[in-house]
């Protein structure tokens, strides 16, 4: 234990009065049921009402919990149910407790600060909670995609179509001129990272050259990585308590992500596959010219050389792929005794609309809990991430390389297929072939994470009215991106700045590391009566990112 915790926990130790044990007691054996279906609600925690005494239900919602002799009320919270309370009189030694689901997840419990919790209708500010229910049910490409139109004023869009991801989320506005726009993200308590790291493309594209400030490479966020089918809950922070818990980094909001843990129980299996295929939503269509004179109003008469009666959909021909793309996971969850478990592995492999372009995905997660004891609680999560994602060019550029900056500007007449030995036309109206392009050019992105957290809680008091307890958490978020880029000597646009062919070599690796230390104190005086919860601590966190790029140009035909 850090030297200041341990001088924490003696100052808390000091000023707080150790209560009286209790007189007589006695036990009660009880069950948590769904009031509208009657089945159990396996891992319900129960506890007398106004103290930090209780326990969990067993995997059939029984419970045993010991009481004052005399009437007592004993309360059970459930997640996505309304918190209710059944009275146990002096000679009652068994109870039912019937809970009726919270549609609008008002009574429900809300992470207010890192070792604190309260219930939500009693947060400072206004916290949005999406459970499981609405998360990882309709295919998404990632977990930020599964939140769209399921936070109120939260505006999430996507760059771009192409495969892995790519999206912006913003909670609370712009809140600087120059500064990141992006929420700050924190998994089972870790401080993770949503970098995104350019592929340097710009190089091709130039697509900053119009005056823009920052590169417009469409690069793929890293909270992407994230499996949508583990997480347990989402909780949105908008309010000013996520700058007074988490500094300066949270001024665009926070999103907590909660991934599931194992109950009590035998264990459970869930398996799940999806198939499907992706195809264009909507064409834009384009300008069909009926005579050469047509054509030569529109183009020129270096029109007339290629005018031909064949018109050809570069649309379709660009964005027509449909191959099936699939989605396999599974998972084990459970417990015994002191220990509890939840483990899952996910393989997702999404084919592009275009030929060459995909996004593959493979994800192992073991989440462990662990009870030492009587008073010493072990959480761990561990989660194994590779991505590997195959990008063709998209978004603006200033170079006339990117599709549809090309498509526009080039008539639906021209043959731009390649012949019998594989030679492709040049596009007189525009300075790139885009078919050429696409069966030529690589865009291919390898990315290896590690998540993992370790958090501690030591119950120092748990009485009647007081509870006092000394959490300590460490985590660490690692990824390494490793991205090329090849556009060969041969096509068209390349050798315009008289150095044909262009590979660019882009790795990075980021590390964050975030700690704390801290003591939750609860008071209730009694069951009728007030209670207050305090919370003091310290935290410290790191973000270490390193990233080189290695542009090579005048490559050898071929290499």
């Amino acid at each position: 234990m850090p030297g200041r915790l341990r001088i924490l926990a003696g100052l808390a130790l000091l000023v707080l009065a150790v209560p009286a044990a209790w007189g007589q007691q006695r036990v009660v054996n009880g069950r948590v049921v769904s009031a509208r279906t009657g089945e159990a609600l396996p891992g319900a925690e129960v506890y007398i009402e106004g103290t930090r005494l209780g326990t969990l239900a067993d995997e059939n919602g029984a419970f045993q919990i010991t009481v004052p002799d005399g009437d007592v009320t004993i309360r059970a919270d459930y997640l996505g149910y309304k918190s209710e309370a059944e009275t146990v009189t002096a000679g009652q030694n068994t109870v039912e407790i019937a809970m009726t689901e919270d549609v609008l997840q008002l009574e429900g419990v809300v992470v207010s600060g890192i070792a604190a919790t309260t219930a939500r209708r009693n947060a400072a500010n206004a916290v949005g909670v999406i459970p499981d229910t609405l998360i990882g049910r309709v295919p998404t490409q990632s977990i930020e995609n599964s939140l769209q139109g399921k936070v109120a004023g939260a505006v999430i869009q996507q760059n771009s179509g192409a495969p892995g991801g790519g999206t912006q989320v913003s909670l609370r506005g712009i809140t600087s001129i120059n500064a990141d726009a992006e929420p700050l993200y924190v998994v089972d308590g870790v401080i993770v990272s949503n970098t995104a790291i350019n592929n340097g493309q710009d190089a091709i594209t130039d697509a900053t050259g119009g005056g823009a400030g920052l590169p417009q490479d469409n690069p793929v966020n890293r909270i992407a990585d994230l499996n949508p089918a583990d997480v347990e809950r989402v909780e949105i922070l908008k309010g000013p308590s996520a700058a007074a818990i988490y500094g300066s980094k949270a001024a665009n909001g926070v999103i907590l992500i909660t991934t599931k843990r194992g109950s009590e129980g035998k264990p459970q299996f869930n398996v799940s596959a999806r198939a499907g295929t992706f195809d264009l939503s909507e064409k834009l269509g384009t300008r069909s010219f009926e005579t050469v004179d047509e054509a030569v109003a529109a183009f020129g008469e270096g029109a007339a050389a290629v005018f031909g009666s064949q018109r050809f959909d570069y649309e379709e021909e660009l964005y027509g792929e449909n191959d099936l793309s699939f989605e396999g996971s599974a998972n084990i969850s459970g417990g015994a005794g002191a220990t509890r478990y939840y483990a899952a592995g996910l393989v997702k492999n999404d084919e592009g609309i275009m030929e060459g372009t995909g996004y593959q995905k493979q994800s192992l997660r073991l989440n462990l809990d662990q009870r030492v004891g009587s008073s010493f609680d072990l959480q761990t999560t561990a989660n194994l991430i590779h991505t590997k994602s195959n990008r063709a060019l998209s978004n603006n550029d200033n170079t006339g390389t990117s599709f549809f900056m090309v498509l526009p500007f080039t008539p639906n007449f021209i043959d731009l297929l390649p012949d019998a030995n594989g030679l492709y036309p040049v596009n007189i109206f525009q300075p790139s072939n885009p078919v050429q392009t696409r069966d030529l050019l690589l865009n291919d992105q390898d990315v290896f994470r590690f998540l993992g957290s370790i958090r501690g809680t030591y119950d120092l008091i748990n009485s009647e009215r007081h509870s006092l307890q000394a959490i300590a958490d460490f985590g660490a978020d690692f990824f390494d991106q490793e991205d090329e880029l090849l556009a060969p000597p041969e096509l068209q646009f390349e050798p315009r700045d008289g150095l044909p062919g262009t590979s660019i070599l882009t790795g990075g690796d980021n590390l964050n590391i975030n700690t704390s230390g801290n003591l939750a104190r609860t008071y209730s005086p009694g069951p009728e009566s007030f209670s207050a919860t305090t919370s003091a601590g310290i935290q410290y966190s790191e973000s270490d990112l390193d990233f080189s790029r290695i542009i090579t140009r005048n490559l050898i035909p071929g290499q």
